[in-house]
């Protein structure tokens, strides 16, 4: 089974750009564009990680962030265009693993999502191992 990768946008042109790098480099995606959406998904499919880009709106990302940590434990990777320390500030703070400005070099992208996708294995075989069994 792939990795599984939830992109969460209204911009077409960033899921399509974004889908086809994920795609290509293997990962299964699943896509929402509004809050409810990525909700559903992550109750269905439990993606391993969650790509959130700034763009969205209705709430706006930050409530987003929010809403979507309170549903999954995956790491949230935020996409955005704000190149200052309070945007990355404001997205830690809100429960996101790491904040990516745009533009970024494409095999960035997919290198930081693998490594979110590792982290998160890591941390489940480390809950699995120290499980006591009765």
């Amino acid at each position: 089974m792939s990795d599984r990768v939830l992109l969460v946008s209204k911009d077409e042109i960033y899921l399509d750009r974004a889908a086809s790098l994920l795609s290509q480099a293997h990962f299964s995606v699943q896509i929402g564009r509004t809050l409810s959406q990525a909700l559903r998904h992550i109750d269905v499919e439990g993606p391993q990680v969650i790509v959130l880009d700034e763009q969205i709106s209705e709430p706006e990302v930050w409530e987003c962030c929010l809403q979507l940590r309170r549903k999954s434990q995956a790491p949230i990777l935020i996409t955005g265009p704000s190149a200052d320390s309070y945007a990355l500030i404001k997205a830690i703070n809100q429960g996101a693993d790491f904040y990516l400005k745009r533009p970024y070099p494409e095999s960035e992208f997919v290198a930081r999502i693998r490594a979110l996708v590792r982290r998160q294995e890591f941390s489940r075989a480390n809950i699995n191992s120290t499980a006591v069994v009765s």
